[in-house]
């Protein structure tokens, strides 16, 4: 949508800054100014490249750019330094002609300035109020009718030199905000249909969490520089399709599969996409959700989250959280060449404070009990707190958690609890 006007403009740029070069000079500087004024305004209406669409043909595009750039400013600044040297540089050559004409002329180029700062404003304001909250459609219609009274007043005003300036902004931002206003209604539909009868959910990556109703509208959707404003998660048999909405585009744009996100889909249409209260996670084929009060995150392809079902609530030293972390499968986190069996457990626990002056001590192997692979890191590190690292391995899962190296005796215990802690957040 807006993305396809900025060609155009890119175009007006290049053509109207090279015949400035053989306009006289007091309509080549002006020639200039609203060859920049094109590219000003084909820049905001194309908007950030995010970096996996910056490809050999955007880096053609800037280097372009920036030769015509060179170019234009170079021609226009030589022939005003020529005529400095000649003493021909006079205010009255750059101002031209005192007609009626050029007054028109000036006008016409102070409202296309006028446009894009109001083009530019309505973004700077899209970007800054949905810190403030909601809004959604009325704010969007309350904006519009605000700036469009701003230019009805300044072109009541119009034989004033700046006034066209101001209508040109007031009309500019009045009709973002009236486009813009469209933006719920719009993007709930077209998600429907991408969804159909599939469970879905809304995501917002600026804020890691799914949007309030009210978080739609165009001046209050969150929004950050090189990141998706909104994403839509669809569940399929692969993972997650996503979709990101292209608020310049006003459409879905298809964004590749993936197997983590940041809602809860739930099938039958927008209406029911509901701010989510959990983190869903695809791995190993099997869909989990976790709780958002356990501060689940994603580093690559590891899941972690807060809990101390395995540490306890009393831990040795209170500044350390109990984390656990799930990913799959691989070797254990700095496992020692030394490594005794599990059979090796001391069956009346670990000489703690022998081991706080000496080497850590690695247990690893197959329990035939539960048919895991385990392993244990005990008092590994300067931080170890009193605890024994583990890594429980199961089919195509490995998960990650701590305990008290006093409780190592009792590890198939733990080992259990965390298992079923993972199995509880399992999504048939």
């Amino acid at each position: 949508m807006a993305q396809d006007l900025a060609i155009p403009f890119y175009i007006l740029f290049v053509a109207i800054g090279l015949v400035s070069a053989v306009l006289p000079l007091f309509l080549a500087w002006r020639a200039v100014a609203v060859s920049f004024l094109a590219w000003a305004t084909g820049r905001l209406l194309e908007g950030p490249v995010h970096w996996s669409d910056q490809d050999l043909g955007y880096a053609m595009g800037v280097a372009i750019m920036g030769l015509v750039t060179v170019c234009v400013l170079g021609v226009i600044g030589l022939r005003m330094l020529i005529a400095g040297l000649r003493g021909t540089l006079t205010r009255d050559r750059l101002a031209g002609p005192d007609a009626d004409w050029r007054d028109r002329l000036d006008a016409g180029i102070l409202a296309i300035a006028g446009g894009v700062a109001g083009l530019l404003l309505a973004i700077c304001l899209a970007m800054a109020l949905p810190a403030a909250g909601g809004g959604g459609m009325a704010l969007d219609i309350g904006l519009g009718l605000g700036a469009f009274a701003v230019a009805a007043l300044a072109f009541r005003h119009r034989k004033a030199p700046s006034m066209s300036f101001v209508t040109a902004a007031g009309l500019a931002f009045a009709i973002v905000a009236f486009v813009g206003s469209a933006q719920s209604p719009r993007l709930r539909a077209a998600a429907t249909g991408i969804a159909g009868d599939a469970p879905a959910c809304f995501a917002l990556p600026a804020e890691a969490g799914a949007p309030a109703p009210g978080r739609f509208g165009f001046f209050s959707l969150p929004k950050q520089t090189y990141v998706r404003h909104l994403e839509l998660f669809l569940v399929t048999d692969e993972g997650y399709a996503t979709h990101y909405w292209s608020i310049r585009n006003q459409r879905w744009i298809a964004d590749g599969t993936r197997e983590f996100v940041t809602c809860h889909p739930v099938a039958g249409g927008t209406e029911h996409f509901a701010p989510g209260d959990t983190f869903d996670v695809i791995l190993a084929g099997q869909r989990l959700s976790i709780p958002r009060e356990m501060n689940p995150r994603v580093y690559g392809q590891r899941l972690s989250f807060d809990s101390d079902a395995t540490t306890g609530s009393d831990l040795p030293d209170p500044r350390f959280a109990g984390v656990i972390r799930v990913h799959a499968p691989d070797r254990p986190r700095g496992a020692s060449d030394t490594v005794e069996r599990l059979q090796n457990i001391p069956a009346d626990g670990l000489d703690l404070e022998a081991m706080l002056q000496g080497p850590s001590r690695n247990f690893e192997g197959l329990d035939p009990e539960t048919g895991w692979d385990m392993a244990f890191r005990c008092l590994s590190g300067a931080f170890s707190n009193r605890l024994c690292g583990a890594v429980l391995r199961d089919g195509d899962l490995a998960i990650e958690y701590d305990f008290p190296a006093a409780d190592l005796p009792d590890w198939r215990e733990a080992a259990r609890t965390a298992r079923a802690l993972i199995a509880s957040f399992e999504v048939p």
